[in-house]
C-alpha cells in the first residue's frame, strides 16, 4: 500500500475516475452511491513496482483486503 498518494480525480457528477489509494479514497464515498468499482489492489507478489515492494505479512495483506472489499460493498 502507498501511503501520502494524492488522489486525482477525473469527469464529472455522473462519472468520476478516481486514481489514488482505493481505500482512502472509497471511505469518502456516501453509501450506495456508486454503480461501478474497478480496484486494482497490490498482489503481494513482492514485485519492485517503482521503488515500492510489495510483501506484505499473508495475514494483514487479507485483512487490508476483505476492508477494501467491505468498503466496495458499502457505496
Amino acid at each position: 500500500m502507498r501511503t501520502g498518494c494524492e488522489p486525482t480525480r477525473f469527469g464529472n457528477e455522473a462519472k468520476t475516475i478516481i486514481h489514488g489509494d482505493a481505500l482512502a479514497e472509497l471511505k469518502k464515498i456516501p453509501a450506495e452511491s456508486v454503480d461501478l468499482i474497478f480496484a486494482d489492489p497490490p498482489y503481494n507478489i513482492g514485485k519492485n513496482f517503482d521503488g515500492l515492494i510489495e510483501a506484505w505479512k499473508e495475514d494483514l495483506f487479507i485483512d487490508w483486503l476483505f476492508e477494501v472489499i467491505a468498503e466496495c460493498h458499502r457505496v
